[in-house]
């Protein structure tokens, strides 16, 4: 026996028929958009993310080559290559690592501010 053929009841689903008003059908809009726009910054978010770690995965290898080519020249006596063109270099990663590490800031500070928006519209 089901539950409803115990409590003497019919075992057929039974539904009931409602009209949802214009305010709740907006509220339900409202909310589906937002989740959208949450999404959607997620996304960019997760996205920068990725970027960030691409770049820092490519940078730690590039510093640590020119850091060995560094020390080889330093250790062969100079020769026609200057050390200091490896020190330059790992300046300009390490540079270009912390834009990068400013554009995923931006991006997040810019997506908490579109969510924050959104939810003042």
């Amino acid at each position: 026996m089901s539950n409803g053929e115990a409590k003497g009841g019919s075992t057929a689903l039974s539904t009931t028929s409602s009209v949802t008003s214009p305010a709740t059908a907006r509220d339900v809009g409202e909310a589906m958009a937002f989740q959208v726009v949450a999404q959607a910054t997620s996304a960019s978010v997760v996205d920068a993310s990725d970027m960030l770690r691409s770049v820092a995965m490519i940078s730690t290898a590039a510093i640590g080559t020119m850091t060995a080519n560094m020390i080889q020249q330093i250790s062969l006596g100079g020769g026609t290559n200057d050390p200091q063109k490896w020190q330059d270099g790992i300046e300009a990663v390490q540079q270009n690592l912390e834009k990068m590490a400013e554009i995923y800031k931006t991006i997040g500070t810019d997506a908490s501010d579109v969510l924050k928006a959104w939810k003042d519209l």
